[in-house]
Protein backbone atom coordinates (compact mmCIF):
# COMPACT_ATOMS: atom_id res chain seq x y z
CA UNK A 1 0.00 0.00 0.00
CA UNK A 2 2.45 2.44 1.10
CA UNK A 3 4.56 1.73 -2.48
CA UNK A 4 1.87 2.61 -4.20
CA UNK A 5 0.65 6.01 -2.12
CA UNK A 6 4.24 6.53 -2.93
CA UNK A 7 4.07 6.09 -6.71
CA UNK A 8 0.83 8.27 -7.10
CA UNK A 9 2.84 11.31 -4.84
CA UNK A 10 6.05 11.07 -7.51
CA UNK A 11 3.36 10.73 -10.42
CA UNK A 12 1.29 14.02 -8.72
CA UNK A 13 4.92 15.92 -8.30
CA UNK A 14 6.05 15.37 -11.99
CA UNK A 15 2.69 15.91 -13.66
CA UNK A 16 2.88 19.67 -11.45
CA UNK A 17 6.34 19.93 -12.40
CA UNK A 18 5.91 19.44 -16.03
CA UNK A 19 2.79 22.02 -15.94
CA UNK A 20 5.03 24.70 -13.88
CA UNK A 21 7.86 24.66 -16.71
CA UNK A 22 4.94 24.63 -19.60
CA UNK A 23 3.32 27.66 -17.45
CA UNK A 24 6.87 29.88 -16.95
CA UNK A 25 8.01 29.19 -20.73
CA UNK A 26 4.52 30.36 -22.06
CA UNK A 27 4.80 33.17 -19.51
CA UNK A 28 8.16 33.61 -20.84
CA UNK A 29 7.23 34.10 -24.53
CA UNK A 30 4.56 36.70 -23.94
CA UNK A 31 6.10 39.83 -24.64
CA UNK A 32 7.66 39.06 -27.70
CA UNK A 33 4.36 37.44 -28.72
CA UNK A 34 2.49 40.73 -27.55
CA UNK A 35 5.43 42.92 -29.28
CA UNK A 36 4.56 40.83 -32.71
CA UNK A 37 1.33 40.84 -32.64
CA UNK A 38 1.18 45.08 -31.77
CA UNK A 39 3.87 45.51 -34.66
CA UNK A 40 2.45 43.25 -37.03
CA UNK A 41 -1.05 44.97 -36.85
CA UNK A 42 1.19 48.70 -37.08
CA UNK A 43 2.94 46.92 -39.80
CA UNK A 44 -0.75 46.23 -41.69
CA UNK A 45 -1.90 49.30 -41.34
CA UNK A 46 0.72 52.00 -41.91
CA UNK A 47 2.82 49.94 -44.41
CA UNK A 48 -0.04 47.36 -45.85
CA UNK A 49 2.12 44.30 -45.07
CA UNK A 50 -0.19 41.94 -45.43
CA UNK A 51 1.63 38.60 -45.00
CA UNK A 52 4.71 38.96 -42.38
CA UNK A 53 8.10 36.88 -43.62
CA UNK A 54 10.30 38.44 -40.76
CA UNK A 55 10.23 39.79 -37.11
CA UNK A 56 12.84 41.29 -35.20
CA UNK A 57 13.39 43.24 -31.55
CA UNK A 58 16.05 45.66 -32.09
CA UNK A 59 17.41 47.22 -28.73
CA UNK A 60 20.10 50.20 -28.86
CA UNK A 61 19.60 53.58 -27.32
CA UNK A 62 15.80 52.90 -28.30
CA UNK A 63 13.86 49.75 -28.78
CA UNK A 64 11.91 48.86 -32.12
CA UNK A 65 9.84 46.32 -33.89
CA UNK A 66 10.62 45.19 -37.09
CA UNK A 67 8.05 43.87 -39.40
CA UNK A 68 9.62 42.17 -43.05
CA UNK A 69 6.32 41.16 -45.41
CA UNK A 70 4.64 41.81 -48.76
CA UNK A 71 2.09 43.90 -49.57
CA UNK A 72 -0.92 42.70 -51.64
CA UNK A 73 0.79 42.76 -54.85
CA UNK A 74 3.79 41.31 -53.81
CA UNK A 75 5.85 44.45 -52.71
CA UNK A 76 8.89 43.59 -50.39
CA UNK A 77 8.42 46.14 -47.46
CA UNK A 78 9.85 46.77 -44.02
CA UNK A 79 8.08 48.50 -40.95
CA UNK A 80 10.67 49.77 -38.65
CA UNK A 81 8.32 50.60 -35.12
CA UNK A 82 9.50 52.62 -32.36
CA UNK A 83 8.46 50.64 -28.76
CA UNK A 84 7.79 53.99 -27.67
CA UNK A 85 5.73 55.36 -30.03
CA UNK A 86 6.15 58.14 -32.77
CA UNK A 87 6.85 57.62 -36.74
CA UNK A 88 6.99 54.23 -38.63
CA UNK A 89 10.15 54.07 -40.53
CA UNK A 90 8.26 52.31 -43.93
CA UNK A 91 11.80 51.02 -46.43
CA UNK A 92 11.57 48.80 -49.67
CA UNK A 93 13.07 46.08 -49.33
CA UNK A 94 14.84 46.17 -52.77
CA UNK A 95 16.61 49.65 -51.28
CA UNK A 96 18.83 47.73 -49.11
CA UNK A 97 20.65 44.33 -48.40
CA UNK A 98 18.82 41.06 -47.37
CA UNK A 99 19.72 39.49 -43.54
CA UNK A 100 21.90 37.01 -46.04
CA UNK A 101 23.89 39.92 -47.71
CA UNK A 102 24.60 41.21 -44.49
CA UNK A 103 25.53 38.42 -42.95
CA UNK A 104 28.04 37.52 -46.12
CA UNK A 105 29.64 41.27 -45.04
CA UNK A 106 30.22 40.37 -41.83
CA UNK A 107 31.65 36.45 -42.94
CA UNK A 108 33.66 38.44 -45.36
CA UNK A 109 35.35 40.13 -42.56
CA UNK A 110 37.04 37.34 -41.49
CA UNK A 111 36.99 38.05 -38.00
CA UNK A 112 34.07 35.87 -37.66
CA UNK A 113 32.85 32.71 -38.61
CA UNK A 114 29.59 31.74 -36.61
CA UNK A 115 26.55 34.13 -36.64
CA UNK A 116 24.93 34.33 -33.28
CA UNK A 117 21.69 36.79 -33.51
CA UNK A 118 20.86 39.26 -36.20
CA UNK A 119 18.74 41.96 -35.93
CA UNK A 120 17.24 44.97 -37.70
CA UNK A 121 16.25 48.52 -36.67
CA UNK A 122 17.70 51.71 -36.46
CA UNK A 123 20.35 53.87 -35.12
CA UNK A 124 20.76 57.45 -35.46
CA UNK A 125 17.72 57.37 -37.83
CA UNK A 126 19.67 54.67 -40.36
CA UNK A 127 18.62 51.23 -40.51
CA UNK A 128 21.10 48.58 -40.10
CA UNK A 129 21.42 45.48 -39.15
CA UNK A 130 23.10 44.31 -36.14
CA UNK A 131 24.83 41.27 -36.32
CA UNK A 132 26.42 39.17 -33.21
CA UNK A 133 28.75 36.65 -34.39
CA UNK A 134 31.21 34.42 -32.98
CA UNK A 135 35.30 33.64 -33.86
CA UNK A 136 37.70 30.84 -32.04
CA UNK A 137 40.12 34.16 -32.32
CA UNK A 138 37.99 36.93 -31.64
CA UNK A 139 35.87 35.82 -29.30
CA UNK A 140 32.01 37.31 -29.26
CA UNK A 141 31.97 39.86 -31.93
CA UNK A 142 29.36 43.12 -33.00
CA UNK A 143 28.58 44.50 -35.90
CA UNK A 144 26.44 46.82 -37.41
CA UNK A 145 26.28 47.01 -41.37
CA UNK A 146 24.21 49.45 -43.16
CA UNK A 147 20.70 48.14 -44.68
CA UNK A 148 20.84 50.32 -47.14
CA UNK A 149 24.73 49.90 -48.33
CA UNK A 150 25.70 46.63 -46.82
CA UNK A 151 28.79 47.90 -45.92
CA UNK A 152 30.14 47.32 -41.88
CA UNK A 153 29.44 50.64 -40.27
CA UNK A 154 30.90 49.80 -36.58
CA UNK A 155 32.90 46.69 -35.06
CA UNK A 156 33.44 45.98 -31.44
CA UNK A 157 35.40 42.90 -31.06
CA UNK A 158 35.90 40.63 -28.17
CA UNK A 159 32.83 41.69 -26.49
Amino acid sequence: MKKRRDLKLLALFLFLLIVLTVVIFVRADYPMHKAKKEATAIAKEQAGIQEVTDFYWFTRKDTYFTVVGLTEKGEGLIAIIPQEGGQTEILKQSEGVTEKEAIQSVLDDKTSNEIKKITLGLVDDEPVWEIVAESKEYGINYYLVSFRTGDIIHTLHNV
